[in-house]
């Protein structure tokens, strides 16, 4: 269950990552249909075959690209949905510690509290969230798998 809250930062460098790449894409295909799409001379037609191969592969990524967006948007939301049953002063210190990957004293300073204060509302919290996840019967190879039980 730690975890999953630990990789929550990466899906979201992850999913700015692919936005990027969809953006610089999406710039390209219009490039290449404004290239196709003018008044200049015509291209022979191989350039234009050419171009339109070029078109359908962007396409082709582009496609995979928003899948794997929808996945990591996913399982984000899954993360967020089983935060839903923390107090407020818990959500912020689960999401400090691993969201922003802060430490405990950071964390103290930032709310306000004292870091002895910080680590009885993060074991609170990471017990209710315990209390929330539950193991699965599936485990293959010494790996236990959690999923949440809504």
């Amino acid at each position: 269950m730690k975890e999953d809250l630990k990789r929550y930062k990466e899906m979201k460098i992850e999913l700015e990552t692919i936005e990027d790449k969809l953006e610089y894409l999406k710039e390209k295909k219009t490039s290449i249909k404004s290239q196709i799409i003018t008044d200049l001379p015509v291209s022979t037609q191989s350039e234009l075959d050419r171009l339109n191969t070029l078109l359908v592969e962007i396409e082709k990524v582009i496609k995979l690209y928003m899948k794997k967006q929808r996945k990591i948007l996913k399982k984000m939301y899954k993360i967020e949905k089983s935060l839903d049953i923390l107090e407020p002063l818990e959500k912020t210190v689960i999401r400090y510690a691993y969201f922003d990957n802060k430490r405990f004293e950071e964390i103290s300073c930032k709310i306000n509290y004292s870091y002895r204060t910080v680590r009885r509302i993060h074991k609170s919290a990471i017990d209710k969230l315990l209390d929330r996840w539950c193991w699965t019967p599936l485990a293959t190879r010494n790996m236990i798998i959690w999923y949440y039980q809504e």
